[in-house]
C-alpha cells in the first residue's frame, strides 16, 4: 500500500492558514488591550483636570477645612468624579485615595459625610503598601495576561502636582471585554469580517505555498526523470533553490559521468572476456579471428573493423580478418603502403584517430567505405615487445569508447593471434613430426614410399570439395597422413612380400589400424583422427574391418581416406601385380560405388579427375 504525504504546497498553505488566523485573534486581542490604555489615559487627563480646578490648594488648611465645614468645591469634584464613573460600563469601582506627603506609608480613604464635610478612614497597611508600590511612576497598571478573555482590571492614577502637602490618588477598576465582545452586538458583521480576513489569508496561502514548493516539486521530478534539464531560470537564482539547482545538476552530471564510465567498462571486460573465451574454444582460425572482431565491433559500434598485421618485408599489411556491417567480409589480402599517404603511413607504430577522408580514396575503395566523411579511422597497435607487428584498426561514427579503452582490446587482439600463431606453429610441427614417422612407416618397403602423403593430398581435395571447415581439414590431413601409421607393427618381410599373402600374414596386416588408432590414442586433440584411423577400411556395405561398419555410421573422414589410399594402392605397382592405369582406377572406383565406397564420394572423387590422383 503506498504511503500518502503530506507535500510542502499543503504545509506551507496549513501554517500559512494558520498564522493568518492567529494573526486576527492577536490583532483582536492588541485593539482591546489598546482600547483600555486609551481608556486610562482618558480618565487620568480628565481626573487631573477636574482635581486642580476644583481642589487647587491641596494643603493642611485646605484639608481641616474640608473636614470641620462642607466645601462646594469639593462636593463638585466628588460628584462629578462619580458621574463620569458611573456614565462609563467599563469602570466598574471609583474611589480616591490620600497621603501626607511626609508620611510615605500612610494612606486614607477620603468620603463625603451626609453633611457635607470631609471623612478620612485610614487605608490597612498591606493595601497602602500597594498603592505606594503601583504609584510609581504616575499611571501602573497591574493586570493579569490578557489572553482575550473578559476580565477586570485594576487601575491607580496619581493626581499629585509636584508641591502638594497631600497627595491625591484615584483608585478604578475597568472592565476588559474579551476578544469577541464585538461578536454581541455587532455579530453578522464580524463574522463576514472574520471569513473575509480567512479567505484573504487562505488565498495568499496557496499562492505563496505553491510558489514556495513549485520550484522544490521539480526538481523532486526532475531528479527521478520525469522531466528534462533543469530551466535556465531556476539555475540562475540566487537563492537556496538555485543553489540546489546547481548541486544537484552538477551532483547528476558527476553520477551519470560515473555511470557512464562504469558502463563503459563493463562493456569492455565483457569484450576482452569474449575474445579471451574465443582463444580458450580452439576453434579454427578463421572462426577466432572472426570472433575477435565481433567483440570488438559490439564494443565500439564499428562500421568496419579488422586485424591487419605488418609484412615481414615491409611492403604493406596484410588484413587477416575483417568485418563490415555486422557480417565477416571477403579477405583483401595484401595492402601495399603505396596507397596509404605517407604522413599516416609512418603513424601506424602509435595510437591514433583522424578523420577517414585523409587515408585518401583509394585506400578507403580497398574497404568499400562509401559515406567517409562522418567516420573516423582509428589505429591500434597490439602487442608490448616495442616492436610494431600489426594492428586492430576500425572506422567508426563518434569517439566513443575511448582510445585507451579500446587499447586494451587491442592487445586482447594481439593475444590471440599470439596463441593462433603459436598453436599452428605447434600443429606444423607435429605434422612434420608426424610425417616424418610416416615416412619411416613408408621406407620400410620400397613399395610404398610416399602413399600416405599421395593419400592426404587426395583426401584434402575431396574434403574441400565437402566445404569441410578449417579445423575438420586438419584433422583430415593429419588422419590422412597417419592412416598406415599402425603398419610400423607390421614385419618387413611381410609388407615387400612379392606374393599373395596367406591367412595368418593378412591378418598380422590387417590389424594396422588398431595398431594405429592406439599409437594415438593418448593425444586428446586427436580424438576424431583416431576414428578415422582405426575405420579407414571399413567398407560401405559393412564388409569392412575392424568392426564391419557400414553406411554412414562410418565416420566422414574414413570414408574419404579409404577412397583416397584404395586408389593409390591400385594404381601403384607392387610386387605381385603391376598398377592400373587411370582409365582402369576409374572403372575400379566406380564399380566399388555403394560397396566398397560412400557412392556420393564416388561421384564427387571422379568430378576432380587427375587432381584426386
Amino acid at each position: 500500500m503506498k504511503r500518502r504525504t503530506f507535500n510542502l504546497a499543503g504545509r506551507a498553505i496549513v501554517a500559512f492558514t494558520l498564522f493568518g488566523v492567529l494573526a486576527a485573534y492577536l490583532g483582536m486581542v492588541l485593539v482591546g488591550t489598546q482600547a483600555t490604555a486609551s481608556l486610562v489615559s482618558t480618565l487620568e487627563l480628565f481626573f487631573r483636570e477636574t482635581a486642580s480646578q476644583f481642589l487647587p490648594a491641596r494643603d493642611e488648611g485646605m484639608l481641616r477645612s474640608l473636614q470641620e465645614r462642607p466645601n462646594p468645591q469639593a462636593s463638585a469634584f466628588f460628584e462629578s468624579a462619580m458621574r463620569t464613573s458611573a456614565a462609563s460600563d467599563r469602570i466598574e469601582t471609583f474611589s480616591l485615595r490620600l497621603r501626607r506627603a511626609s508620611e510615605p506609608g500612610v494612606w486614607w480613604r477620603p468620603s463625603l459625610g451626609r453633611d457635607g464635610r470631609l471623612v478620612l478612614e485610614p487605608l490597612p497597611l498591606r493595601e497602602a503598601a500597594a498603592i505606594g508600590r503601583a504609584l510609581s511612576p504616575g499611571v501602573h497598571l497591574r493586570p493579569r495576561a490578557f489572553l482575550g478573555a473578559r476580565d477586570s482590571l485594576k487601575v491607580y492614577l496619581d493626581l499629585s502636582r509636584p508641591d502638594d502637602e497631600w497627595l491625591l490618588a484615584a483608585e478604578l477598576t475597568l472592565r476588559r471585554d474579551g476578544a469577541f465582545a464585538g461578536l454581541k452586538g455587532n455579530f453578522a458583521f464580524m463574522m463576514a469580517a472574520f471569513g473575509l480576513w480567512i479567505l484573504v489569508t487562505l488565498a495568499v496561502s496557496l499562492f505563496v505555498g505553491r510558489r514556495m514548493a513549485a520550484p522544490v516539486k521539480e526538481l523532486a521530478a526532475w531528479a527521478r526523470g520525469e522531466l528534462g534539464p533543469i530551466s535556465r531560470s531556476r539555475l540562475a537564482r540566487r537563492d537556496e533553490i538555485g543553489d540546489l539547482s546547481r548541486a544537484l545538476t552538477t551532483m547528476r552530471g558527476e553520477l551519470e559521468a560515473e555511470r557512464a564510465s562504469l558502463d563503459d567498462r563493463a562493456r569492455a571486460m565483457e569484450a576482452m572476456n569474449r575474445i579471451d573465451r574465443a582463444v580458450l574454444s580452439g576453434v579454427a582460425r578463421d572462426e577466432l579471428l572472426d570472433r575477435v572482431l565481433a567483440a570488438a565491433e559490439s564494443y565500439a559500434g564499428a562500421a568496419v573493423v579488422g586485424l591487419a598485421v605488418r609484412d615481414p618485408d615491409g611492403g604493406g599489411f596484410e588484413i587477416v580478418a575483417l568485418r563490415a556491417a555486422g557480417e565477416r567480409a571477403a579477405e583483401r589480402g595484401l595492402v601495399p603502403d603505396s596507397v596509404l599517404p605517407e604522413r599516416v603511413l609512418i603513424r601506424f607504430s602509435d595510437v591514433f584517430e583522424l578523420p577517414a577522408r585523409e587515408l585518401g580514396a583509394e585506400a578507403l575503395g580497398l574497404f568499400e567505405i562509401g559515406d567517409h566523411e562522418r567516420l573516423n579511422f582509428a589505429n591500434l597497435p597490439f602487442g608490448a615487445t616495442g616492436l610494431y607487428g600489426g594492428s586492430l584498426f576500425l572506422f567508426r561514427d563518434g569517439e566513443r569508447p575511448s582510445l585507451d579503452r579500446l587499447t586494451l582490446l587491442a592487445d586482447q587482439a594481439g593475444v590471440a593471434l599470439k596463441h593462433l600463431a603459436d598453436r599452428e606453429a605447434r600443429e606444423r610441427s607435429w605434422l612434420a613430426v608426424v610425417r616424418s614417422l610416416t615416412r619411416a612407416v613408408d621406407a620400410k618397403s620400397a613399395w610404398t614410399r610416399g602413399h600416405s602423403e599421395r593419400v592426404a593430398k587426395s583426401a584434402l581435395l575431396l574434403g574441400r570439395r565437402l566445404l569441410m571447415g578449417t579445423r575438420e581439414l586438419a584433422d583430415l590431413e593429419v588422419a590422412a597422413v597417419l592412416h598406415d601409421v599402425g603398419k610400423i607393427g607390421v614385419p618387413e618381410a611381410i609388407l615387400d612380400k612379392p606374393a599373395r599373402l596367406d591367412e595368418a600374414e593378412f591378418a598380422l596386416v590387417r590389424r594396422h589400424p588398431v595398431l594405429g588408432a592406439d599409437i594415438v590414442e593418448d593425444v586428446p586433440e586427436y580424438r576424431e583422427i583416431r576414428a578415422a584411423i582405426l575405420h579407414h577400411h571399413e567398407r560401405w556395405d559393412g564388409s569392412g574391418y575392424p568392426e564391419g561398419l557400414a553406411g554412414e555410421a562410418i565416420p566422414l573422414a574414413a570414408r574419404i581416406i579409404a577412397l583416397a589410399d584404395v586408389y593409390d594402392a591400385i594404381t601403384d605397382e607392387r610386387p605381385y601385380r603391376r598398377g592400373m592405369s587411370p582409365a582402369e582406377a576409374r572403372d575400379f572406383v566406380l564399380g566399388g560405388a555403394g560397396a566398397l565406397f560412400d557412392p556420393r564420394l564416388v561421384r564427387i572423387f571422379l568430378e576432380l579427375g587427375p587432381e584426386s590422383a
